[in-house]
């Protein structure tokens, strides 16, 4: 008999344990790169309820007041998916950070964590405004243009964009390297030694490798005056459909 009653408990423990729901995350930590000072930049982080009951979220929580979370906040039933949505502000913020995000909810495991990282880089000035304070002797790098926004594109295309590279300097200006700490692009230029007064066609070929929003940063390495200039890539990337 009493073997008979711990068997039906052992049942009826198992029923409770697994009549819950549980978040299965495609990630659970994202990494946005390098973002400057100032930025707000976003990801979402998608989960599957492979449970048996829905999943009710009741509080989001952050571990600093520079990154603002949302979630779903309707019940996300079994074989659903709902999303939880940070936003990171790096304003009072310096170099390599990382902050975690906390769930509470009633799923089977009642508190679980994201995270999310990156490296917050100083703002470079734009050379444009300061090339009449310096003495062009020395070669002088000038973009035509700082930035580019190819709007919503699929993780994995490749987007193209021209910029248009001037030396306002009097000596050559010879281009070493152009890169991106997200190793996520190639690059072809007209010409890697600019005399003064010439242009030359720069174009980056960028094929984002995660999803989310997120400013991509360029770097150009010459012989210029300051050294290493910065474009800036913004995009929505998402998942094919």
């Amino acid at each position: 008999m009493r073997k008979l009653l711990f068997t039906v408990f052992l049942a009826f423990l198992s029923t409770v344990t697994h009549a819950q729901g549980v978040f299965v995350f495609d990630a659970i930590e994202y990494n946005f790169g390098e973002i400057l000072e100032s930025d707000t930049v976003s990801y979402s982080f998608r989960f599957t309820n492979h449970g048996n009951q829905p999943i009710i979220i009741s509080e989001v929580a952050a571990s600093c007041g520079c990154t603002t979370p949302s979630w779903s906040k309707e019940p996300v039933l079994p074989g659903e998916t709902g999303q939880i949505t940070t936003a990171f502000t790096s304003e009072d913020n310096e170099g390599h950070f990382v902050k975690t995000i906390s769930i509470f909810s009633n799923a089977l495991i009642p508190k679980q964590y994201l995270k999310i990282s990156g490296d917050i880089v100083e703002e470079h000035t734009d050379s444009t405004n300061v090339a009449h304070q310096i003495d062009n002797d020395q070669p002088f790098l000038q973009l035509k243009e700082l930035s580019a926004n190819f709007g919503t594109i699929n993780v994995g295309e490749t987007v193209t964009k021209a910029f248009t590279v001037v030396n306002a300097g009097k000596e050559p200006l010879k281009i070493t390297s152009v890169y991106s700490k997200c190793q996520c692009l190639t690059y072809s230029i007209s010409s890697a030694e600019i005399n003064s007064g010439e242009s030359a066609k720069l174009e980056i070929y960028y094929t984002p490798k995660k999803t989310g929003y997120m400013p991509e940063y360029v770097k150009i390495d010459s012989n210029h005056r300051f050294g290493i200039q910065m474009i800036r890539l913004d995009a929505d990337i998402v998942n094919p459909k």
